[in-house]
């Protein structure tokens, strides 16, 4: 089999996955990879005097009410958040409803707070740590932005409130950024997304731009 049609049969199977399975599926392959770094750093620290340490803090809030500090950029303003805020409030479910995507999504729905819904459809930067999940492995037209680096490092699925589906505005691609505080700037969509048989995602972000966090 040729290498184009092994890349046209991968490409099929990881199109017909459900968002949450891509996030878990992600999150194994890339934590792979940073678990590799880290021991890697680990040697070289020992061997040759290396220091410094990854973080793994959640971004802390600076606001967990309205009004939000903002910040400018490229004449846009946007209000700066954080996953201490979207992540606030539990949105779990009992098992069993997400054989019923509609009755799910309703259930979660009801749980998101006025204070995080009212930032549906408004501009924010927010900072988090980013897992590809669909493109080439250097750059992406799209990503999952986590909350911390449990999904990133040891592949945990975390809830639909700590992470964000986020896609590039414009088509355009971004260079992947690993095991490093990311900030996006964008357009935040909040709500329950039914996709695949399920709740795909919770909240969507259409990014301006994406650079290096704090």
């Amino acid at each position: 089999m040729s290498v184009e049609a092994s890349s046209d049969k991968s490409a099929a199977w990881l199109a017909t996955l459900s968002w949450p399975r891509k996030v878990a599926l992600g999150a194994v392959l890339l934590g792979c990879l940073v678990v590799l770094g880290f021991v890697g750093r680990v040697i070289a620290g020992a061997a040759f005097g290396w220091g410094g340490d990854a973080s793994v803090e959640t971004p802390q809030a600076d606001a967990m009410q309205p009004p939000f500090p903002t910040v400018r950029r490229s004449d846009q303003t946007y209000q700066r958040i954080s996953f201490t805020l979207l992540g606030g409030y539990g949105c779990s479910i009992p098992d069993d409803l997400w054989q019923q995507p509609k009755v799910a999504a309703a259930t979660i729905d009801a749980k998101i707070p006025q204070v995080v819904r009212d930032l549906d459809g408004q501009r924010v930067k927010i900072e988090g740590f980013m897992l590809p999940v669909l493109g080439e492995i250097d750059k992406v037209p799209g990503f999952v932005l986590l909350a911390n680096q449990m999904g990133c490092c040891f592949g945990i699925t975390p809830p639909l409130n700590w992470w964000i589906d986020v896609t590039m505005a414009g088509h355009k691609t971004v260079r992947v950024r690993r095991d490093e505080v990311t900030a996006v700037y964008g357009t935040l969509h909040i709500g329950p997304l039914i996709g695949s048989g399920t709740v795909e995602s919770l909240y969507r972000l259409d990014a301006d731009a994406v650079e290096r966090g704090r």
